[in-house]
């Protein structure tokens, strides 16, 4: 019997703490434009909460986890409550974080919301965060654990700081996708033409009159729901 549960601190390695703030909207800010960057802009939740991952080569696992929205790793907090960032995830499928699921798809989380048993939407953000990274007292970069930052552990090991204290232009983006028969896929014409053979004439119509696909969430579920059932699009 797979056991299914597992060790979390053999998949892991320590990073920094981190202090997480209050409930905050996702913004979009100019290139350029600084502005703080909140938990709920650096993190696909606003705090961590208890969360179960998926693996393709062995039984689940559990804990208290988020995802970083700049780079797409896990993190953890440990009995001690630091933050920790996972060392490898490539076999990671799903993740559960209260009631929030996310299907790791080419290196990329996506939030699933359900509009049926057989579709939902897929929703990616992208951070983009410019900033410099802090030089150490002989040239080397910084990795102090101070809890007022925030870190990210790059392919060659060095944790690049954000400080808390200091505004940061980046620029925040959510794309909504399809996900279906266990695939992401685009929510485009092509993709929806396929899905829907029936409604073909009603995509194409809807179209030439001058409309254009939804691009925020709440749209795009209403626009696969009246798919769905007949309704006028």
């Amino acid at each position: 019997m797979v056991e299914p549960r597992i060790n979390m601190r053999k998949q892991v390695e320590i990073l920094i703490s981190v202090v997480l703030m209050g409930l905050f909207p996702v913004v979009a800010a100019a290139q350029g434009e600084s502005r703080d960057i909140t938990p709920e802009i650096y993190y696909l939740m606003p705090e961590f909460g208890q969360g179960m991952i998926w693996f393709s080569n062995q039984g689940p696992a559990e804990g208290k986890m988020n995802i970083c929205a700049e780079d797409n790793s896990l993190r953890y907090l440990d009995k001690d409550g630091q933050e920790v960032v996972a060392a490898s995830i490539d076999n990671v499928v799903k993740v559960q974080i209260d009631t929030a699921v996310f299907i790791r798809h080419e290196g990329v989380f996506y939030r699933i919301y359900p509009v049926s048993d057989e579709m939902a939407v897929a929703v990616r953000r992208d951070l983009d965060i410019q900033r410099d990274a802090q030089r150490g007292a002989y040239g080397g970069y910084s990795r102090t654990s101070s809890i007022r930052e925030y870190g990210t552990l790059y392919a060659d090991g060095v944790a690049y700081q954000l400080e808390k204290s200091k505004k940061y232009p980046f620029t925040v983006s959510e794309t909504c996708f399809l996900y279906t028969g266990g695939k992401i896929a685009s929510f485009s014409k092509r993709t929806l033409r396929k899905l829907f053979p029936q409604r073909k004439d009603d995509i194409d119509m809807y179209l030439k009159s001058g409309k254009s696909l939804p691009e925020d969430l709440s749209g795009a579920q209403d626009f696969l729901r009246r798919l769905s059932s007949g309704e006028t699009l």
